[in-house]
């Protein structure tokens, strides 16, 4: 999945599209969902691509939306997590919960496939070692945690519908 993801397209014709985001206590969205109608003629697979354009208010959560995809970005490609989203758990609030929704399929037959990529993040002091207190401190920076990762699927597979069920939980 994360390598068609990459790809975006042509994946043994095959295509992803990000259908929906939902964020909760990430940075000043309490509870947020986006749903990226991004489908021109009823396909979410059209030959066209599309422009999405994202507009609000000043505090309504554009670039928290934007932070969001670039973690998700991070962490499907592998990458250590920047330190800076340690900060992006909101005030107050002891984990951030991010969902992913991606619907994958052609531009014959459209939507095949619903994958849910959904995880929990916080922030571990970097005073903390192993949930022990470090004398002194540290210097070190405050790193991220993520958790709870589950990892659903849906659609037609060998023939058969699988209705959304977890496959990966950690």
């Amino acid at each position: 999945v994360v390598s068609m993801i990459e790809n975006k397209q042509n994946v043994n014709g095959y295509g992803i599209r990000l259908h929906k985001v939902v964020l909760q206590d990430f940075k000043n969205i309490h509870n947020g969902e986006v749903v990226i109608d991004s489908n021109k003629d009823g396909a979410d697979f059209a030959s066209q691509a599309d422009i999405i354009g994202i507009y609000g208010q000043n505090g309504s959560g554009k670039t928290s939306l934007i932070e969001a995809l670039a973690l998700l970005k991070s962490i499907l490609s592998g990458n250590v997590v920047d330190t800076k989203y340690t900060d992006c758990v909101a005030v107050g609030k002891p984990f951030s919960y991010l969902e992913f929704t991606f619907h994958i399929g052609t531009p014959n037959e459209g939507v095949e496939k619903t994958v849910v990529y959904s995880f929990k993040i916080s922030k571990v002091s970097a005073a903390f070692v192993n949930d022990n207190l470090l004398a002194g401190g540290s210097s070190e920076p405050d790193r991220i945690r993520i958790f709870d990762e589950i990892l659903s699927v849906s659609g037609m597979f060998d023939g058969e519908k699988l209705r959304l069920q977890p496959i990966v939980r950690t």
